[in-house]
């Protein structure tokens, strides 16, 4: 008889606390595998929430570029323009 595939999960991990984000991912992989048989198939960060694409600069089709102007509290309509209300 053959091996079921193997069960895949995802997660999405928020840096909260103090010190080095990538360490702390590096040593819940570590232990994830070592203690539960977990291996980390992909792994990639993801660009902030507050932040929109910058579609103007040049993209190398892999990934997009983000520019550093966060979306304004206001209202918006599809194109981006702020709304009146």
């Amino acid at each position: 008889m053959t091996d079921p595939p193997p069960r895949m999960f995802m997660l999405t991990l928020v840096a909260t606390g103090p010190g080095d984000p990538y360490l702390a991912i590096r040593a819940l992989l570590k232990l994830a595998l070592r203690r539960h048989g977990l291996r980390c198939t992909m792994a990639r960060e993801l660009p902030p929430p507050n932040l929109k694409p910058d579609r103007t600069r040049a993209n190398d089709g892999r990934h997009p570029r983000y520019s550093g102007e966060a979306r304004s509290s206001g209202s918006s309509d599809r194109s981006g323009r702020e709304i009146d209300r």
